[in-house]
Parts: structure tokens; sequence; C-alpha cells
């Protein structure tokens, strides 16, 4: 299989199954390392997370099927190779406005980063097959209950449509994102054709937009400026109007510094309307910028937190804790994160939320004059309530499930919900929260339980300095069963 990829001339990489033997993945790892191919642990995960098991709802038939909800056993190792990897040099990425979200002007579909914009964009459909009904996700251990029939239905590929000149239709909005070679500093011109029915008024992303800009405030002064209070936590830029669609788009080299994200051109198309063609030629120079590749560290320390679970009260004891967080005892705990060396189920969750947060310091070990790096792992995820008919998983606890036979159009999971929620860590030293506030870091957790890693940069010679941590949930509710600090390399 190795070699056929190749013969066609793509790079293959080598994947685990994350239900496997050692001496599989050991395999594995070594085909991988002998063939030059990039390998992606999927199995580790699994292990921690004690093994994917039928349980009583969410996995499908067998323990090889993970569910909508355990997915990520699969998706999050590959996620993580994929931010290691370079940029792409070229790309097209379109996305359709998300169902749930409301946009009262098109400033509010600006985007700051990739989770902003997962809340306020969905992208176009890739060809995949999915359950139907739909609202079977979390029974799939009752497929055929009292002779209700299921099917996998395919899903069209609205990329290949396009590339093939069929329509693909917007209602509102929609978002292209054209990733080229260069970026302002090295393209003479840039032309768009896009093939439009319709009436679509067209916009390009301009950062550097005057009225949309932040004013500055005197470093140490309280910002009190109204137009700066309004601003300073909004995306950047503004959508510079280019009028209706009537022929090819050119942006030339005077004007891309007015129009393009580092590389990108971020392009917003309003109306209601059909595209069945979209071409991008460019004229210039790549850019010479040289591409950053993060490197996945290594652990070389042990946990130095003084309590890794809050799971029970006497856990929770050893948090510091701001609007009482509440403990849950997942009713899928089987499948819960380990305890710190054991292969044992951790004892429950703490949820944490805007308001209710979690806390803790640690003291940093003698370093001998040198800088050192920690890592601070929350396991963590997002868990809408189990969408399923109590009566056929008797015993489960009735506050972490809706009723599907009573409440049948209240599913928690649908293809237009967003399955992310924002956990924010707060940093700071010293023993008290400084009225300002910590150093923010912010990290998504999905339905999968995810380690959700926070790295911390101790300069030398701060021996004994108390680094302390503050856990929250900017959008909703996550679930956190475990908690590390460790130092890595």
């Amino acid at each position: 299989m190795i070699d056929t990829v190749r013969a066609f001339g793509s790079e293959p990489v080598v994947t685990s199954q994350f239900h496997t033997l050692s001496a599989d993945f050991a395999y594995l790892a070594r085909i991988a390392e002998e063939t030059g191919c990039a390998f992606i642990d999927c199995s580790t995960i699994n292990r921690e997370v004690g093994n994917l098991q039928m349980g009583p709802f969410m996995q499908g038939p067998g323990t090889l099927h993970p569910g909508s909800r355990t997915g990520g056993v699969f998706w999050l190792p590959m996620l993580d190779f994929i931010d290691r990897m370079p940029v792409p040099r070229q790309a097209i990425k379109i996305f359709r406005k998300r169902a749930g979200f409301v946009a009262s002007s098109a400033a509010d579909l600006l985007y700051s980063n990739r989770l902003d914009k997962n809340a306020k964009w969905k992208e176009i459909t890739v060809y995949h097959k999915s359950l139907s009904p739909e609202a079977k996700y979390d029974e799939l251990s009752q497929l055929s209950y009292n002779s209700e029939t299921y099917a996998g239905v395919t899903q069209a590929d609205e990329y290949l449509r396009l590339a093939t000149g069929l329509p693909v239709a917007f209602t509102d909005y929609a978002l292209l994102e054209v990733t080229l070679p260069g970026g302002a500093n090295s393209l003479e011109a840039v032309e768009l054709t896009l093939g439009v029915v319709g009436t679509a008024a067209v916009s390009v992303r301009n950062l550097l937009d005057v009225p949309a800009s932040m004013p500055g405030k005197n470093q140490g002064s309280t910002p009190t400026d109204p137009t700066y209070l309004s601003k300073w936590n909004k995306p950047r830029g503004a959508w510079r109007s280019l009028g209706g669609y009537a022929g090819k788009i050119t942006l030339l080299h005077g004007e891309l510094s007015n129009s393009m994200v580092g590389n990108t051109l971020q392009l917003l198309l309003t109306g209601s309307f059909s595209l069945n063609d979209l071409k991008v030629r460019y004229k210039g120079a790549d850019n010479a910028r040289p591409l950053l590749q993060r490197r996945n560290p290594v652990i070389v320390g042990s946990n130095i937190l003084a309590q890794p679970l809050c799971g029970t009260a006497g856990q929770q004891a050893g948090w510091t804790l701001t609007g009482a967080p509440a403990i849950v005892v997942p009713i899928d705990n089987y499948n819960s994160p380990r305890k710190p060396g054991a292969d044992t189920a951790i004892d429950g969750v703490t949820v944490v939320s805007t308001t209710a947060t979690i806390a803790q310091a640690f003291a940093l070990p003698a370093d001998e004059g040198r800088p050192r790096k920690y890592r601070l792992i929350v396991w963590a995820r997002y868990f809408p309530k189990a969408f399923l008919r109590p009566a056929l998983y008797p015993g489960l606890d009735a506050s972490q499930i809706v009723d599907r036979g009573v409440n049948p159009s209240s599913a928690t999971i649908t293809p237009d919900t967003v399955d992310l929620r924002t956990l924010k860590c707060e940093m700071w030293t010293g023993t008290s929260y400084p009225a300002a506030g910590g150093a923010e870091f912010h990290d998504f957790a999905g339905m999968q339980w995810r380690p959700v890693a926070f790295d911390y940069e101790a300069v030398p010679y701060i021996t004994g300095s108390t680094i302390n941590f503050k856990l929250s949930c900017t959008d909703g509710e996550i679930q956190v069963g475990k908690v590390t600090v460790q130092e890595i390399q």
C-alpha cells in the first residue's frame, strides 16, 4: 500500500489502530521507520481512557467502532500531527455560516482563531457516510430496537461538485479562504474568477482598516477609552467591499496589503446564490519567510502537582474553588481517564464554567541556572447530555440524559451544533490572583477525552517560585478529570 500511494506522487502516513495489541503497534511503528513514513500513534489515548468499551451506549457494535462522541481516539492524534506540519503553500477552503450562529452584521463573521471560526462557520461537506436516522447516535448498541430501521447515508462531496462544475448553494453567507505561495510582499497581482448564479456581494478582509483599528493606550494605565474597550477583544480588521460580483476580481500589488491575512485571502460572499466554479491565478514570487514546524516535546519529569484529581469532595479539597463547581460521576466513567500510574478510572470529574473554576499552585524545582519548560496537561471533555431512551439503558444517572422517547426533537448533537468548548487556563506568579488577571491560554475540549496541553516557560533562577493556574470554560461547561504538571524538553 505504501508503494502504491507513492507511485501516485503522494506521501503516506502510517497510523496505528486505536484498539491494538503491543505487538501490532510495534510492528506498524517498525514499518513506518523502515519505509521512511511518518507514524501517528492512535493507540495511547485509547489506553488512557481504559480502551473504548461497548458500554451501555455510544460505541458501535463491537469494540472497533467508535461513535459520535468517541471518534476522537482517531482524529485527535491526527490533528496533533497536522498541527505540527508546515502550513500549506496553497489551498482553497469554503465555509457556510453555521446555522446556529446569529450575525447582526457582517462584522460579526470576522474571527480571530480556529475556535472562533468554528463557532461561526462550518466547512462545506466532504464525502462521508452518516447514520440515518441521525437521532440514534447515542443508541448504537440498540440500532434495531423495536423494528426501527437504520442505514448509512452517503453525503455528497461538495468540493467535488465544484470541481465538476455543479452548483453548491448558499442561503446567506459564504467564506472563501484562499492560501497562496506568497504574500503582499512578494505577489504582484491576484485574480479570482467565480461561477456565481444569483446575486453575491463580495468583500475581502482588511486588517489595516483604519475605522476598525484599535487605539493604543499608555503602558500601565487603566484603559478607559470607550473605543478601545469596544474593540480590544474583537477580531481585527473589517470587510472591505469589492461590490457585487459581475466578472473577474483583480487585486493589484498596491492593494494586496489591504486584502491579505499573511498568505491568505479571506473573502466574504453575501446573498442567496449558488457557486459552481472558483479559479485563482496569481503573479509573483514565493514568500521567502521560513515556515515554523512545531516539534512534539518529550516529557522528562514526573508530575509535580500535589493533587492531580478532582472527582470527589476529598480530592476537590486540594484545589481552590470559586462558584462551587459540581462533582459528577460520568455515566460512561469506565472510559474516563486513568488515575496517575494506575489502570483504574478516575472517581469522578469536576465541571468548570465561566463562574465555576478550580485553581492550584505548584513550586518550581531547582533549575541549576537553566531555562526550563513545563507542560500542564488537563484531561478534559465537553459532554452534552446523552440523547437516548433510558428504558433501554437502566441505571444511568437521569440528570445526564435527555429522553429521546419523550423529547424526540431535542437531540443534543446535530450536524449544526458546535461540539467543542473552550478551556481557559490562567497562570500567574505569586500567591495572590493579580487584579488584571493571569496570563491567558485557550484551547478546545471536544466530546472525546483530550489531554489539553498548556506550556509554561520558566526563566532561570526562580527556584521555589509559586506558579498558580486556574481552569474555566468560556462558552459553556467542560468536565475536568485529571491534571498533571511535568517538565518537557
